[in-house]
């Protein structure tokens, strides 16, 4: 398949709808577009061949067509169709059409390209999606350039971006990071950053705080409190329902199957959480 090319996207509109606010626009993808798209990812876990047909045929007739880009991307990623090249490659053209549409006065901190405007979904999409393909690649650097990007843009993070962005931070020795990142979402109860936050205080010696974290996580989220408290290396990941129940096991499971390297790499940090916060020195890694 042809990448996209600079009279490609001379095709896509990029439109100031508020004060720093944008939206992309396709003019050329119509009903009939959308409704081949749709037919198209019906197939995807499937008949993953047919989806990836009908993927590229759009892609033939309208080759801006963003949301069928990250659609192929996404059946040849699930599928396996293809090399770990194809898709990648896909979703970084995605993420390349903002700079290269993005005129002069848009500014990344400032401007924003709000989740709640459709058209800026499949950007958005792709871009998220290469975050995950840099993950899964380890690739920590460009995956957590990524996630910072797709915070600037949409801050209201209807992706989930911060509860992935500890784990660049921790691979990376970042844990004050950790802690800027969960001070801008304040009050958040979500595991990956709840958790994070309290190893982060832990990790530079912060122990006042990350006891106090603890206490509170503990007490919300007794599961997560008693798997790391137990220390012991996570097994196979066996999770198979997509959506996972708040309190329950599978999502205590879920959180240690990704962070445990992190909790028992950090000497005395399950000790900490086992005794409910009680430490002698503070520790550095």
């Amino acid at each position: 398949m042809k990448p996209l090319r600079k009279k490609d996207l001379e095709h896509i509109r990029f439109v100031a709808r508020d004060q720093h606010v944008w939206e992309f626009e396709f003019p050329r993808v119509g009903e009939e577009e959308l409704e081949e798209l749709d037919e198209g990812i019906d197939f995807i876990d499937d008949a993953p061949w047919r989806a990836e047909r009908i993927f590229l045929g759009l892609l033939k007739r309208v080759p801006e067509f963003i949301d069928a880009r990250h659609h192929l991307a996404l059946v040849r990623y699930r599928s396996k169709l293809g090399s770990f090249k194809d898709w990648k490659d896909l979703w970084e053209e995605i993420a390349g059409t903002l700079l290269a549409l993005i005129p002069p006065e848009f500014q990344i901190g400032r401007d924003r390209l709000p989740w709640g405007y459709l058209d800026n979904r499949p950007f958005l999409r792709g871009l998220h999606s290469l975050a995950c393909g840099y993950l899964d690649l380890e690739d920590f650097p460009a995956a957590q350039v990524c996630l910072e990007e797709l915070l600037l843009l949409n801050p209201d993070d209807n992706q989930g971006c911060r509860a992935l962005l500890p784990t660049c931070y921790f691979e990376r020795r970042r844990a004050p990071a950790v802690l800027e990142l969960s001070a801008r979402y304040g009050d958040e109860w979500m595991p990956d950053l709840l958790w994070s936050r309290i190893l982060a205080h832990f990790q530079l010696g912060h122990l006042d705080e990350a006891r106090e974290a603890l206490q509170a996580a503990a007490e919300h989220q007794p599961r997560i409190f008693e798997i790391i408290g137990k220390g012991k290396k996570p097994g196979p990941n066996r999770r198979t329902d997509p959506i996972i129940a708040m309190g329950s096991a599978a999502e205590a499971r879920e959180y240690w199957f990704h962070n445990a390297v992190y909790w028992l790499r950090t000497p005395g940090a399950i000790s900490f959480v086992r005794s409910r916060g009680v430490s002698h020195a503070p520790v550095s890694v």
